[in-house]
């Protein structure tokens, strides 16, 4: 500038305003940097949206988890209950397919496969599932139908999820028999005899039981534990737990029920001991005497437990039928009465009813190839 040049006074304003506003900013700047975080709106706001972000993926997810699992039980529950119902078909074929044995074997083994397939698809979902998920029941129905397709280590280590888990007298003396069953099979006959006595043991563990339960539970552990002799062909212990299984019956308070393990014991000994008596087998074609035919002459009607209903008609000379009426479907039966206890053959189905007879009822069991249920057969009045 020259000497004698005034200066712009109002551009020399506007610059100092400029420096103002910059050095206000740099106050502020400075101020925000000393204010704590905790104080600044927009650092809480964004902290806040980050919170509730992640809780709500948090929720979801556990959400999402729950279902899951939910579903997870769900399908392992439809699926038990097809498995449950595998036993049921089967009997049912061997009544539909009587006399036809190529369509039976088909059916059957297409029973076998679905029985297959299912329980591994149960198993897979069970190992799948957190402890505490699947019940002692379920564990111990997976290792049932998994035996039933032969897969006896799997069947082994879910008995032993189920023995782990269970927490009640039912469950577990079936358990303990099943596992001793599992050993027999194995051949580990020493151990499987240890495992029955376990069971014949098991009022130690829960003591507070009536006297006929105790002896109707040593009652089916006795004659489980001769059949498993049995099966290995270890006769000369058969007949010694069947004559235990009696002394226990023998010792049954009086109950309604007490018929039906009567039953069982003269069903085990007609299966397992042919030469003692106690009832006729399937291929035994004895028909009842005259005076014995005529005492339990006429049509007889009961519905096995889970089955089909079954009609008997037993004529006074001994001749009989058996039907199948939803199957529409006949078959030849025979009749034997010994004192008080009757017995039913239907060799084409391969059926046996035997029972006490008290009136115009026959309390008992139907066995068809080994599968066990109670049946009360009760006569048609006017018979």
């Amino acid at each position: 500038m020259d000497e004698g040049e005034k200066p712009n006074l109002d551009a020399v304003g506007i610059r100092i305003a400029d420096l103002q506003h910059e050095v206000d900013a740099l106050q502020a700047a400075f101020a925000k940097q000393d204010r704590p975080w905790y104080r600044d709106a927009s650092t809480l706001i964004a902290l806040f949206a980050l919170v509730f972000s992640l809780a709500s993926t948090y929720i979801a997810d556990r959400k999402a988890d729950v279902q899951d699992l939910e579903n997870q039980k769900t399908d392992l529950r439809n699926l038990l209950q097809q498995l449950d119902e595998l036993p049921k078909d089967n009997v049912e074929a061997r009544v539909k397919f009587a006399g036809n044995t190529a369509a039976l074997q088909t059916y059957t083994g297409f029973i076998n496969q679905d029985n297959a397939i299912l329980s591994a698809q149960a198993a897979d979902i069970a190992r799948k599932l957190p402890s505490g998920s699947v019940s002692a029941v379920e564990y111990y129905a997976i290792a049932m139908a998994l035996q039933g397709s032969y897969d006896i280590d799997d069947a082994k280590y879910f008995l032993g999820l189920a023995d782990k888990s269970v927490s009640d007298f039912n469950t577990e003396i079936s358990i303990i028999r099943a596992n001793a069953n599992l050993l027999f099979y194995s051949g580990k006959i020493d151990e499987g005899r240890r495992e029955f006595q376990n069971a014949l043991n098991i009022f130690e563990k829960y003591p507070h039981y009536d006297p006929f339960t105790e002896q109707s539970s040593h009652t089916i552990t006795e004659l489980d534990w001769a059949q498993a002799e049995f099966n290995v062909r270890n006769y000369s212990f058969v007949k010694q737990h069947i004559d235990e299984a009696e002394k226990h019956f023998a010792d049954m308070t009086a109950s309604p029920n007490k018929a039906f393990y009567q039953s069982l014991i003269q069903q085990a000994k007609a299966d397992l001991l042919p030469t003692q008596g106690g009832g006729a087998s399937a291929g035994s074609l004895t028909t009842a005497s005259a005076s014995d035919s005529a005492e339990i002459a006429g049509t007889w009607r009961g519905t096995p437990n889970g089955l089909l209903p079954l009609v008997f008609h037993v004529g006074n000379d001994g001749n009989s039928t058996a039907e199948s009426p939803s199957q529409q479907s006949t078959a030849q039966a025979f009749a034997n009465v010994q004192e008080n206890w009757v017995t039913l053959t239907v060799p084409t189905w391969n059926i046996i009813v035997s029972g006490s007879l008290t009136g115009d009822v026959i309390t008992g069991i139907l066995n068809l190839n080994g599968q066990k249920s109670q049946l009360v057969l009760t006569r048609d009045a006017g018979n």
